[in-house]
């Protein structure tokens, strides 16, 4: 029995209703199909191809390093598409379970309910009324970082266990896909995932697809989750068909003026080793391929084939760029619509563009955020003023001449097996951590923020960083005139603030 995963379809798309099977289904890959078939209570139709039998890739490299070529037997992968429909009041409802490695590409990108499986999870995880510490929980957790760079990471744990484990960042993570243990086990199996799609681990079989259709679909209801996971209603999907049209006029302008927080970047997590070139459809004649995935690039072939002045929603939605291997082979196949990622405002309010979907942030968490960065103390420091021609190292070095502040710039501090940590670049008399970036834009000040968040961590969490960092300014500070760790380290965390050239950190990182 194979692990399944499914995807909710969307009974209309653009006001247009989708009332068949093949309604939902790429027509960019030629497909073979069988049925549709007829079960008590639902019916079922197949979509499948495979790829053309190959050597493996790295067969001519070992070729090279023996006496004689090598036999390598060729081999295929084939992939598949089920979409299930059932109907429940006079209505039909499609469901769309994929196998194979490129099985969900046959789906038609529009046409399937986003996060719909991350809340599924979520509510099997964590029922209402169900007895803590009875063995359900979470392994795994997919989030996103959204900023000037969208960073996706994947945290795993040993055993199952709580959310609090994984450390997300509940001001600025979005959870975007789960893995874990479901309460009731004997129902649902011992592993359920959500993300876009819904997966689970149970033995069960074919005629059995519509009732386990109903089950999810009544689990993906429920709002048990919000007990726990509240939070993750802070930024809503945008649902309207007019403001999603007004939006979509927005993001298209910001990308034909060069403006805003926008760039494109994989809309999921992928194994970069399989990845070696992106080719954009527009160059696909012209056989160039590009190592990164830019919108700088987008930006400037568009701009060559004179489309850039008359981009429309459409020639970015119904055209793909393919992802190639060493070989050439396509790995990955999305529209250049999807691989959009970024924020921007529209009448004042905040908006995420990401998947191919619009999100509202709430107004009330950006306020709470506000709130947030009121409380924090303004620095009474001052710098002096930058010259443009001067590079941040040379601002540094003015500024501990000028001021008297103790010059550690790149004076870097390493712990054995770990990655180098910058303290800060000045070090007033007050015992100020002052870290110093050029602001041109959102990328540097994200930037400035990390580094003095790492610094600040180390400082409270490490001791052993800590001693080196004492012993540092130490060496530098012939007068003892600057003693850092003269106080306890309890009386660090009342000194953050900010200031117009630089910022400093409480021990929090805050």
């Amino acid at each position: 029995m194979p692990a399944l995963s499914c995807y909710r379809l969307k009974p209309q798309v653009e006001g247009t209703d989708l009332p068949d099977f093949d309604d939902y289904v790429s027509t960019e890959i030629d497909l073979i199909t069988s049925g549709p078939v007829v079960y008590p209570d639902f019916e079922a139709k197949l979509y499948y191809s495979s790829s053309p039998p190959r050597q493996p890739s790295w067969g001519s490299f070992l070729d090279a390093g023996f006496e004689a070529p090598i036999d390598w037997p060729y081999g295929q992968s084939t992939s598949a598409l089920v979409i299930a429909r059932f109907g429940t009041r006079g209505r039909h409802h499609y469901f769309a379970f994929p196998f194979g490695p490129i099985g969900r590409f046959f789906l038609r990108d529009d046409t399937y309910h986003r996060v719909y499986g991350l809340r599924t999870a979520l509510n099997l995880m964590y029922p209402i009324g169900a007895v803590p510490g009875s063995g359900q929980g979470l392994r795994t957790i997919d989030s996103k970082r959204r900023g000037a760079t969208l960073v996706r990471s994947r945290s795993q744990s040993s055993a199952i266990t709580t959310v609090d484990v994984f450390d997300i960042d509940r001001l600025r993570d979005v959870v975007n896909g789960v893995d874990g243990r479901p309460a009731d086990t004997d129902t649902w199996g011992s592993r359920v995932a959500g993300r876009d799609a819904f997966s689970l681990n149970l033995e069960t079989d074919f005629a059995s697809l519509g009732r386990l259709c109903r089950s999810i679909d009544e689990a993906a209801g429920r709002r048990d989750y919000q007990a726990q996971f509240a939070w993750l209603d802070h930024i809503q999907p945008v649902n309207d068909p007019t403001l999603i049209e007004r939006l979509r006029e927005r993001v298209v302008e910001l990308i034909r003026l060069d403006e805003g927080e926008l760039d494109l970047a994989p809309p999921e997590i992928v194994d970069w080793s399989l990845i070696h070139r992106f080719e954009f459809p527009f160059d696909r004649r012209r056989g160039i391929r590009h190592p990164d995935l830019r919108l700088a690039d987008l930006r400037s072939i568009l701009k060559r084939e004179g489309k850039l002045d008359e981009l429309e929603y459409r020639g970015l939605h119904d055209r793909r760029l393919r992802v190639l291997d060493i070989d050439g082979q396509a790995t990955f196949r999305w529209t250049l619509w999807s691989c959009l990622a970024g924020e921007f405002d529209l009448d004042g309010r905040t908006y995420i563009i990401d998947e191919s979907d619009f999100f509202e942030v709430d107004e009330n968490y950006l306020s709470s955020l506000n709130q947030w960065v009121d409380r924090l103390e303004t620095s009474t420091l001052v710098l002096p003023d930058w010259d443009r021609r001067d590079s941040e190292g040379t601002y540094n070095e003015k500024a501990a001449d000028k001021d008297g502040h103790l010059l550690l710039d790149k004076r870097t501090i390493q712990l054995p097996g770990a990655t180098a940590v910058e303290l800060c670049d000045l070090l007033s008399t007050e015992r100020q951590l002052v870290h110093v970036k050029r602001n041109s834009g959102s990328s540097d000040l994200s930037h400035l923020f990390s580094q003095g968040a790492v610094s600040a961590t180390a400082l409270q969490e490490d001791e052993e960083f800590r001693a080196l960092a004492a012993q540092r300014v130490s060496e530098m500070d012939d007068g003892d005139e600057y003693g850092l760790f003269a106080e306890p380290l309890d009386d660090l965390g009342n000194r953050g603030g900010l200031c117009d050239h630089g910022c400093t950190l409480d021990r929090r990182g805050q």
